[in-house]
């Protein structure tokens, strides 16, 4: 994998160098068991198959590995990435589609890290996802003159061969999921529609509002839905479930996207502000069965992009307030 160097278990009170007063004073207030994964900044943080964590540095697009477990970082990927965003892993986690930053429109590219080989996507393409088993994409294409401006979605292989066109549309700003094998979906800024592989397409959810976020379970057959309702101002977060439609609201204040399913898919675990404009945050697991709740820790750094260890004993995040990686043992 690599050379790499030895990382420590700390409590947040001792990574002060840095930070102002008001940063210390609230670092220093963090309960006991949050661990510092690496010094570096991370972005598109995903679990490891290997029983780690698999990170690139938001600097350099380095990627790099931490294992928890034996407190140790290495080096997947030494390569200088320029103008990197981001990154979405496909499900072996060997295979990614990154987002590249061009004064002319961002590009994605595709990139399989066994055959160390890469395939730059059309500039036209702006939301792609992997299939549940890694072997398909689904893009989503806005539309020229030519075409009439029909924005479109196609399947293909990740390399962007083998395309089948499945939907047009004159929907705008769609980001794409896939959660089943069968269904692909999609939001908008305030819905979320399925779609099958032959086209078939149905509206899933509505939101009052344009601040949509969705969270898929890893099976795809349960998903989270949040928005700023604006009656009030109070962010809902709905559940849901795929198959049969079944939908509640959980609870009040907290995100989809600053939660984390559980490998059951009954539980999830999110990130709430302990306090109106804290940055601290408690870690709350919450059951989708009956909406129980309870405190797991709190994060006097902030947390973001919430994700399961594979083992589930640790939750892993980001925090907003240096951009590194922390985990929370939340099991024995």
């Amino acid at each position: 994998m690599g050379e790499g160097g030895d990382f420590e278990e700390r409590q947040t009170g001792t990574i002060l160098d840095g930070f102002t007063d008001n940063d210390k004073s609230r670092i220093k207030s963090a309960e006991s068991g949050l661990i510092l994964l690496s010094q570096r900044k991370a972005i598109s943080a995903t679990d490891s198959p290997e029983k780690g964590v698999l990170f690139y540095e938001k600097e350099t697009g380095k990627v790099f590995q931490v294992d928890i477990a034996n407190k140790t970082e290495s080096v997947v990927s030494s390569k200088v990435l320029e103008n990197f965003l981001s990154t979405v892993w496909a499900p072996n986690k060997r295979d990614v589609i990154s987002l590249f930053y061009s004064p002319n429109g961002n590009r994605l590219s595709y990139y399989d890290y066994d055959a160390k080989k890469a395939w730059a996507y059309d500039q036209s393409i702006k939301s792609a996802v992997f299939s549940p088993d890694g072997n398909s994409v689904a893009y989503f294409k806005t539309g020229s003159e030519e075409d009439g401006g029909l924005n479109k979605i196609f399947i293909a292989q990740p390399n962007g061969s083998y395309t089948k066109k499945i939907l047009d549309t004159r929907l705008t700003d769609i980001e794409m999921f896939w959660p089943l094998d069968s269904q692909l979906s999609f939001k908008t800024k305030s819905s979320v529609f399925m779609l099958s592989k032959d086209g078939a397409l149905s509206k899933f959810f509505d939101a009052y509002s344009e601040t949509l976020n969705v969270m898929w379970s890893q099976s795809g057959k349960k998903v989270l839905l949040s928005y700023i309702n604006p009656n009030n101002g109070i962010t809902e977060l709905w559940f849901k479930n795929t198959d049969f439609g079944g939908e509640g609201l959980l609870t009040t204040g907290i995100s989809a996207s600053d939660c984390a399913w559980s490998i059951d898919e009954v539980n999830i675990f999110c990130a709430a502000n302990k306090f109106p404009g804290s940055l601290e945050t408690e870690i709350r697991l919450i059951s989708t069965d009956n909406g129980s709740v309870k405190t797991m820790g709190v994060s006097a750094v902030g947390s973001k992009n919430l994700f399961l260890s594979s083992l589930e004993d640790f939750l892993v995040f980001t925090s907003p307030l240096d951009e590194r990686l922390y985990a929370l043992k939340i099991s024995n």
